[in-house]
């Protein structure tokens, strides 16, 4: 994100990436099933080495930690209540329990200002 700064007019300076979801402990955790082999969307293996992003150092790391195998993301939903219970927790790591409503809170007084100026125009175009 922060090459592409200068070409967006926005630095990523505060960006937090917090990965989470099919990590090792949620898949033991929940007994998901691992699939053989690293077949991607392409249809292409992602463990063969004449794969054009096999040697790059997150598959190689991977490969070594997990082997040519994964689990598929759609398992999130075979395990609604888990995945669930991981979503809300890793969003409150962020957020208020009140988030939404400070948030519908704060759009209040945009919201009028609109109105009003709807109304206004409403009655400028009724009277022309």
């Amino acid at each position: 994100m922060e090459e592409l700064s200068g070409q967006v007019g926005w630095h990523p300076d505060h960006v937090r990436i917090d990965r989470f979801g099919l990590n090792l402990d949620f898949i033991n955790e929940q007994g998901l099933d691992w699939i053989d082999g690293l077949i991607t969307g392409s249809k292409k293996d992602l463990g063969d080495p004449s794969h054009k992003h096999h040697h790059f150092g997150y598959v190689q790391e991977y490969i070594r930690q997990h082997g040519k195998r994964k689990v598929e993301a759609n398992a999130m939903v075979i395990r609604p209540e888990a995945s669930h219970v991981l979503f809300r927790d890793t969003i409150l790591r962020y957020l208020s329990t009140d988030a939404p409503t400070q948030y519908w809170e704060s759009l209040r007084p945009i919201r009028e200002q609109v109105r009003v100026e709807v109304m206004r125009l409403l009655q400028d175009m009724a009277q022309s």
